[in-house]
């Protein structure tokens, strides 16, 4: 038995007794199916508990819904799919629990042979994930109600590629001392010895005898006669090395002794690389020594290890990709539906208006500033949300930007032109990112829900484009202007005019949803910082759903803008006589032809000579008219790219990206932005932009007196 079949019989013997105490339905583990396999859940559901530390792995069952619904009494005769899919909560809670007593039972005998590990909450998933190869222990539990599969998963994939190449060497090193005791022929050894195998004299030269295979391993003719060549060409590295490896070979020699062998090794000029035939070599030193106890030369051993390596970087870019599921798992789970469903269109928005502005041919520093907002608010959303994989990624093509962006002349040349491909990378491998997320979004389980928001859930609905939405509603709108000017029945104007607005105000959602948003945003962001905050939205009303996106972007500026500058610390609230608690707030009001929101918090307020003195060292005013200028003509530098006051880049501020990105979006949809600030009592940030634009069924008014 291996460790791996040890560890899932002990499991599943605690996955039996659990699902027996809570549900009284037996289970039993059939020995015969007691095996070590790759690990390959193919059920059709997995529930699973990953965890990590010295090793990394996973407890899981598998098992059908059907099977999962017989096990909580809920199945019953002529039920299908979809009926089980709306059993998701009940039996993916049951199962959940069931995992988390028989991983805690388990636990002490993990940790006794792997030290302290960290075990993330367990999740449901339908359908197929992919997974890496990687060993687990199996065994199937036999019931009434159907099969259920019991993993135990290791994660081997961190573990030492080198262990058995180290044995080797050293059992090399022993067979060596033997042969020279018993002057045993050697002849045999190297005829069958699978690597390289030279040995070296003190002027770098190959003696005579080698290993059959050490042409083929570093890369010349099977048929190569070595003796005579120095070291560094037979291994095929840089001719300019030979110098560097002689006085080399001096020290060994001269200090043979005097220093441990394996510091000398370490001052080697050559170790694992790729030489210029194409392998990766890694040499391998052994001292021979005569029968007086002197260096009498050096024995390499060279291994081709460029298959072991390309593994290697395969394995890794496996468990980076595993990781990052794990993270992303991690995070929907605890995320509402709502807050994935935007971010997932928020960052898809982003990267696809990146990947156009870098495929344009207009490049210069506007197209430079516009490339980096793009990807600065993406670096953003995704840390407010605690996606660190897109985060990093976001951060990568924000620094490759920022050399650009930071060069004191800049033209378009072959250097940029490989910056510009190594940004294009970063933006595929982010879209990559997102893709997943939203596959895994698809096939995780659903978080429990009332029986109301089930009932709106399942109400009947069917979707439409955005444009088709308009073209309707235009469609009906200019029924009404042709009947209005053949003089038709207002009664059937007001009807048409009715109907064109209906149609509009599919397009369109209410504001609490964005709410909802950056209240979670707000908590996040306030945590991290070290700071409290409470958010507030004061009003209720309509908004376009893609005016809400951008708005959306926009005000996540706006809080990161407010909590890293404006609210203070607790400690400090309180000395100055504040609740310990700041208090942010989003009022939503439409005052005649115009809808205005009002984000405001109860800070600090802004530094008005921070900001003037800023404006002044940055040659965009001078010092005598920026002494006169009014606080509002201060506050609008705010609003320029590239403008900070902080001198050093933090992980929400300091890189002038932000406040000129909210004011260029809100110009796209006619807006406005202002700013107001009352040292020590906070600061308030006025959209204002037209009814017709924020409201779509605004604009399909009728009144009689237009008829």
């Amino acid at each position: 038995m291996t460790a791996l079949t040890e560890y899932v019989g002990q499991f599943a013997a605690g996955v039996c007794g659990n699902i027996r105490d809570m549900v009284g339905c037996e289970m039993v583990p059939d020995e015969s199916t007691l095996c070590q396999a790759k690990f390959s859940p193919d059920r059709g559901m997995a529930v699973m508990i990953h965890f990590t530390g010295a090793i990394q792995g996973e407890y899981a069952v598998s098992m059908t819904e059907e099977t999962a619904a017989r096990m909580i009494g809920a199945w019953s005769d002529g039920m299908g799919a979809d009926d089980l899919k709306s059993m998701r909560g009940d039996f993916g809670g049951f199962l959940k629990e069931a995992l988390n007593t028989s991983v805690g039972q388990a636990i002490p005998g993990l940790e006794k042979d792997f030290d302290a590990l960290t075990f993330l909450p367990p999740v449901v998933i339908y359908g197929e994930l992919e997974y890496p190869e990687v060993p687990a222990g199996k065994i199937t539990l036999k019931g009434e109600v159907g099969d259920v599969d019991c993993f135990f998963v290791l994660n081997m994939m961190g573990l030492e590629l080198g262990e058995r190449l180290q044995a080797v060497i050293q059992a090399l090193g022993e067979s060596a001392r033997e042969a020279s005791a018993a002057k045993r022929s050697v002849a045999s050894m190297l005829e069958s010895f699978p690597s390289g195998l030279v040995t070296v004299d003190r002027h770098g030269r190959i003696r005579p005898g080698f290993g059959r295979k050490t042409p083929e391993t570093v890369g010349l003719d099977k048929d190569t006669q070595v003796p005579g060549m120095h070291v560094v060409e037979m291994l095929g590295f840089d001719p300019a090395r030979v110098s560097d490896m002689d006085k080399w070979l001096e020290v060994v020699y001269d200090k043979w002794g005097l220093l441990p062998f394996k510091d000398m090794v370490g001052l080697s000029p050559i170790s694992e690389a790729l030489n210029c035939r194409g392998v990766v070599v890694r040499p391998e030193w052994i001292p021979l020594l005569s029968d007086d106890g002197k260096l009498d030369g050096l024995m390499l051993i060279v291994e081709d290890v460029t298959e072991n390596r390309r593994v290697e970087s395969e394995m890794k870019k496996l468990s980076r990709l595993h990781e990052e599921n794990m993270e992303l798992m991690s995070q929907i789970v605890n995320l509402e539906p709502d807050e994935i469903q935007d971010f997932v269109y928020d960052s898809s928005g982003l990267l696809k208006e990146a990947e156009n502005i870098v495929e344009t041919a207009n490049r210069d520093r506007k197209f430079i500033d516009t490339l980096y907002r793009a990807v600065h608010t993406l670096k953003g959303n995704s840390g407010q949300f605690q996606f660190k994989g897109l985060q990093n990624l976001a951060l990568e093509i924000e620094n490759d930007i920022a050399k650009l962006r930071d060069q004191e002349e800049w033209e378009t040349g072959d250097g940029e032109e490989e910056e510009f491909q190594k940004i294009r990378k970063g933006i595929e491998e982010a879209e990559g990112y997102v893709r997943r997320l939203e596959e895994l979004r698809g096939k995780l389980g659903q978080r429990d829900e009332k029986l109301d928001e089930k009932v709106v859930r399942n109400a009947p609905a069917v979707m439409a484009q955005i444009s088709d939405i308009e073209s309707v509603a235009a469609s009906v709108w200019g029924v009404h202007e042709a009947g209005r000017n053949l003089g038709w029945n207002p009664a059937t104007l007001s009807m048409l005019a009715a109907a064109a607005a209906s149609a509009a105000a599919l397009k369109e959602v209410d504001v609490a949803r964005l709410g909802r948003t950056l209240q979670s945003v707000i908590g996040k962001t306030a945590t991290r910082l070290g700071k409290k905050a409470s958010f507030s939205l004061v009003g209720s009303g309509a908004i376009d759903v893609e005016v809400l996106r951008v708005l959306h972007r926009c005000l996540v500026h706006l809080v990161n803008n407010s909590l890293d500058h404006g609210l203070e610390k607790p400690q400090e609230r309180v000395a100055a006589g504040k609740l310990e608690t700041g208090i942010v707030t989003l009022e939503y009001k439409r005052i005649k032809d115009r809808l205005e929101l009002v984000f405001s918090d109860d800070g600090r307020g802004i530094d008005l000579e921070a900001v003037r003195n800023k404006a002044v060292e940055k040659g965009l005013i001078d010092k005598s008219k920026a002494a006169l200028a009014r606080d509002e003509e201060v506050l609008d530098f705010m609003f320029l790219a590239g403008f900070t006051t902080r001198e050093k880049v933090g992980e929400f501020s300091g890189r002038g990206v932000g406040l000129d990105m909210v004011k260029d979006a809100l110009s796209s949809l006619g807006g406005t932005i202002h700013v107001k600030t009352v040292s020590g009592k906070g600061s308030s940030f006025v959209i204002r932009m037209p009814l017709s634009a924020a409201v779509p069924s605004t604009r399909f008014i009728y009144s009689e007196v237009d008829a």
